[in-house]
């Protein structure tokens, strides 16, 4: 389904990158950011229950496998969220994490988690593919709407094709915007209302 050149191309982006975040994903590691999580933290895996959002269907079947860093399981439904065009919701769930846990320092690498759960999604779904061939469609859009990775540096949203070196260059990027207002003034409200332009790639 897609290239071979392609592919390795893609995966020595993806090691060059886990290269340079390597010693921050260990750090975080020490910091108990990496511990037993849903695994499989996708919409599909999300329902309303006694109206509340409940999660289910975990990655139980390999305690290693589940065990990982909490914004790389945050950042599947992120991910997700964003496929689906909600790019407001996705924005918000991310500031709601920021909020809830204050983990500011490493965002440097949500990007990285986010364009690698892209990637794993493709590749699941091209398998899939095999046998429902409606899906090739699907997997495809995993790469070519995957906008995260390869326009993470630009103002405005295009879709363009994830090319292993805008995947590069994307992957690097990070912004942190900081919002004063004088008390009274609706900074929080002014914040959100603002955030959802430069900050929903999170």
């Amino acid at each position: 389904l897609f290239p071979e050149t392609r592919c390795d191309a893609i995966r020595d982006a993806f090691r060059r990158r886990f290269d340079a975040h390597a010693r921050l994903i260990e750090r975080r590691g020490g910091e108990g950011k990496i511990r037993r999580c849903h695994g499989d933290l996708t919409l599909r895996n999300i329902c309303m229950f006694e109206g509340e959002p409940t999660l289910f269907d975990c990655l139980e079947f390999d305690e290693e496998l589940a065990t990982i860093d909490v914004l790389y399981d945050l950042s599947f439904l992120l991910m997700d969220i964003w496929r689906h065009g909600l790019r407001d919701d996705a924005n918000w769930c991310f500031n709601r994490y920021l909020d809830a846990t204050g983990d500011l320092a490493h965002l440097s690498v949500a990007p990285f988690f986010m364009a690698i759960r892209a990637a794993v999604r493709a590749h699941v779904t091209a398998a899939q593919s095999r046998e429902t061939p409606a899906l090739a469609t699907e997997a495809l859009a995993f790469l070519v709407d995957w906008s995260l990775a390869a326009n993470y540096n630009q103002t405005r949203v295009t879709r363009i094709r994830a090319t292993p070196a805008a995947l590069a260059a994307a992957l690097t990027f990070s912004i942190l915007v900081a919002v004063f207002a004088p008390s009274g003034k609706h900074a929080s409200k002014s914040s959100r209302q603002s955030s959802v332009t430069p900050c929903a790639r999170p």
